[in-house]
């Protein structure tokens, strides 16, 4: 028999749950309807974060995004800016949507273009809550209602859903640089 473990009998208590985090949230533990509701979030959630912009706001380049992300990406090529910090922050997730931008889209779509992949965005960081909380609870409707939260906040269309740094800067610290 083996001790090494935690086992109960060299340490008094119960052995743990071995299962990590990382097991559980791997794909083969989980439900095909989980990918379907993931893929599905992405899809209606774009499109539900798009239709609540004013079209004002979808034809708009906000600050950092034409100033220093497309105008980087321009002035550097796509790569080069991803390694640039701005007001503390990385910003990877925008200068990598402004490199996708200004090398496929035409010029006079780019505000268009940023504004969608803002709505991406948002859908996919939903999307990511429906799909991680499951650790926590086994509810649909729980996972469904935290989902919707990053995509019907109510500052979402002004705030959030139009512009990449404020989105990225506000909703993930994981990018100080």
């Amino acid at each position: 028999m083996d001790f090494r473990h935690g086992d109960s009998m060299t340490t008094g208590l119960a052995a743990p749950n071995r299962t990590s985090l990382a097991t559980r949230l791997h794909v083969g533990n989980r439900d095909h309807s989980d990918v379907l509701a993931v893929a599905l979030i992405i899809v209606i959630g774009t499109l539900i974060a798009w239709f609540r912009l004013p079209a004002s706001t979808t034809a708009t380049l906000w600050a950092e995004d034409s100033r220093n992300f497309l105008g980087n990406a321009v002035a550097q090529g796509p790569v080069v800016p991803l390694f640039r910090v701005y007001a503390g922050y990385l910003h990877t997730v925008p200068r990598i949507v402004a490199g996708l931008t200004v090398t496929f889209v035409p010029v006079a779509q780019w505000a268009h273009a940023m504004a969608a992949a803002s709505c991406l965005v948002v859908a996919v960081v939903a999307a990511a809550i429906f799909y991680c909380s499951r650790v926590v609870t086994e509810s649909w409707r729980v996972r469904m209602a935290l989902a919707a939260i990053t995509i019907l906040a109510p500052l979402a269309p002004a705030r959030c859903s139009a512009t990449l740094p404020t989105f990225t800067g506000t909703s993930s610290g994981w990018h100080h640089g």
